[in-house]
């Protein structure tokens, strides 16, 4: 159960063929991270994820076609609320980040900067630590349970 102090992130993993996972850099900082973000008042998990990775990527979601990971136990001040979606590839010309923060300076600069696609066992060591820790701890896991019961499914 989230406590009421915390904010829940959502966010979809985007998980292509050859089990690389879209993972986007975050501007300004050494890391790359998972298309995420808060969720509004009003919003399901799955509405806020979907909105996320459209306002971080410009790409569009169908939400049924979403597998649902479920809640972690993120950080002091979030949990995460991630689903996974398969795809065959992506078009990483195509992507573009239109959702905007202001820096120290003043700036208004793109939360993402660039976009990979990153083999999911080396996902990890791209990520902030406390992203790695979960990552590591279970994460990697559920993404690969999932994406073998999606395709024994298909």
């Amino acid at each position: 159960m989230q406590e009421a102090s915390k904010k829940l992130s959502c966010g979809i993993l985007i998980v292509d063929a050859n089990k690389n996972i879209l993972m986007l850099h975050a501007t300004g900082q050494s890391f790359w991270d998972l298309p995420k973000g808060t969720q509004d008042e009003g919003e399901s998990t799955i509405e806020t994820a979907v909105r996320e990775v459209e306002e971080e990527t410009g790409i569009k979601v169908d939400p049924s076609k979403c597998i649902e990971l479920g809640w972690y136990e993120y950080n002091k001040f979030k949990d995460l609320f991630l689903f996974l979606l398969p795809v065959d590839e992506v078009d990483l010309s195509q992507l573009k980040c239109d959702s905007y923060f202001i820096n120290g300076n003043g700036e208004e600069l793109p939360e993402a900067d660039a976009f990979k696609m990153i083999p999911i066992e080396k996902a990890s060591s791209f990520m902030c630590q406390s992203m790695s820790r979960l990552y590591n701890s279970c994460l990697e896991r559920d993404i690969n349970i999932m994406l073998d019961r999606f395709k024994k499914a298909a």
